[in-house]
């Protein structure tokens, strides 16, 4: 179940809403709609105070919730979803599943998705069990991972391309210290954009 919480002026905590589906919630992310053109100020006002946002669970299911307390399935995948970001610039919801699939939908104004590219992610190591968790925007349209791998990988969706960066640079005296090639691993991963 997901529940919302609102907090007022006087810094008191309230349920407002709650959305339930079958099957764990594994990740949620909130987005700012692109406008209609015929949009009223009151309605844009309404979405930048409460937007909406999808989330998906365990058994594969991408859910649409409103500000009324609507959850609406939208999208079903074969694949438990452990990872959504909504990409502003371009209205995209990006999700990444168990199953190592990014795949791409453009978000329509009234929260319907529409599926634009799917990439079969390559990982090593026992990712495809745990999943990729917690990825991050590091700029616009690229999204870096923690695989627990010696490596970051970074996903250009634009592009639709895939990289990595590893520990250690192209030679041995890189500037990072104290790494140990046989044993550490990447496991989490943030981005400043300040100083990028």
């Amino acid at each position: 179940m997901v529940v919302v919480w609102t907090v007022n002026a006087r810094g008191h905590v309230a349920a407002t809403r709650q959305y339930k589906k079958k099957g764990a919630i594994t990740t949620l992310v909130y987005c700012i709609l692109p406008r209609a053109a015929e949009s009223s100020a009151a309605e844009q006002l309404r979405q930048v105070q409460s937007p909406p946002f999808f989330f998906g669970t365990e058994k594969g299911a991408i859910c649409y919730a409103d500000d009324l307390g609507h959850g609406t399935e939208v999208q079903s995948i074969a694949s438990a979803i452990d990872s959504m970001l909504y990409f502003e610039e371009t209205a995209r919801l990006v999700v990444i599943t168990r199953s190592m699939m990014l795949i791409q939908y453009q978000v329509s104004v009234d929260g319907k998705v529409s599926r634009l590219s799917q990439v079969k992610l390559s990982v090593t190591g026992d990712i495809a069990e745990t999943g990729i968790k917690l990825p991050v925007w590091a700029g616009s349209g690229l999204i870096a991972a923690a695989t627990l791998e010696k490596v970051v990988r970074v996903f250009d969706v634009a592009a639709d391309e895939a990289y990595s960066l590893p520990l250690l640079g192209e030679n041995k005296f890189s500037s990072i210290q104290d790494i140990d090639l046989k044993t550490d691993k990447v496991t989490s991963v943030a981005f400043c954009p300040l100083d990028r």
